[in-house]
């Protein structure tokens, strides 16, 4: 058996185009510009996509974002010898705690009004 390496023989297309990086940028972003027009006309189709990913997504993002913001703190209860599930209960309390008080001014708050009494 020849053990010949074989010639790759360059063809009039790889000559003149894929050889070439000005065509080759020429053709990617003619491609690009196509893709965008294509989507330009079927934007009615993404529309409620894009309402219920700006629906979901807020509340996802802030939950996370709570989640590495309050993690440290039930790490640490941890620590201090409280199991996991009471320290984030704990920590949970707290955050529901700190969030009725600081929505509740002395006038609106509804159970200082008589709201829900009556």
């Amino acid at each position: 058996m020849d053990n010949k390496e074989k010639q790759f023989s360059m063809s009039w297309f790889f000559r003149w185009f894929l050889d070439n990086k000005a065509i080759t940028v020429f053709l990617v972003t003619l491609l690009l510009g196509l893709n965008l027009l294509v989507l330009s006309k079927i934007t009615f189709i993404f529309i409620p996509i894009f309402e219920f990913a700006g629906a979901v997504m807020l509340p996802v993002i802030i939950s996370g974002l709570l989640y590495y913001l309050l993690n440290p703190i039930v790490d640490f209860l941890e620590r201090k010898g409280l199991k996991r599930i009471f320290a984030i209960s704990l920590v949970f309390l707290d955050c529901s705690a700190f969030n009725l008080g600081s929505s509740c001014s002395d006038s609106s708050c509804p159970t200082t009004s008589g709201e829900f009494l009556s």
